[in-house]
């Protein structure tokens, strides 16, 4: 039986041996490959799947790393990469901006 409850609690649970945390559909794989790809395509931030990927990323595999299965190491991966990606993005957003003033 699934059940729903804040992430916060599922570190903190007396209950934590017994806790399997399902992942979210917009940390799949197959999801943040996509993205990641969008985002190398195009020279504009791409709309991440969740507004707030980050922060549940890392909360997530802080918690539950295991229960991501095999592809938990390729999702860090993926993440770190669209991060750098954006990130080099506004680099250049700061650079051009200082050029012109």
């Amino acid at each position: 039986m699934d059940v729903v409850f804040p992430s916060a609690l599922t570190s903190t649970s007396p209950l934590q041996p017994t806790l399997r945390i399902l992942q979210p559909d917009f940390l799949s794989l197959e999801k943040l490959e996509e993205v990641c790809e969008q985002e190398k395509e195009t020279s504009y931030f791409t709309r991440l799947p969740s507004d707030h990927l980050f922060v549940a990323a890392q909360l997530l595999m802080d918690v539950a790393t295991q229960d991501f299965g095999a592809d938990a190491d390729k999702i860090k991966m993926v993440l770190k990469d669209i991060w750098d990606i954006r990130q080099a993005k506004l680099r250049c957003v700061w650079q051009f901006f200082f050029q012109i003033l």
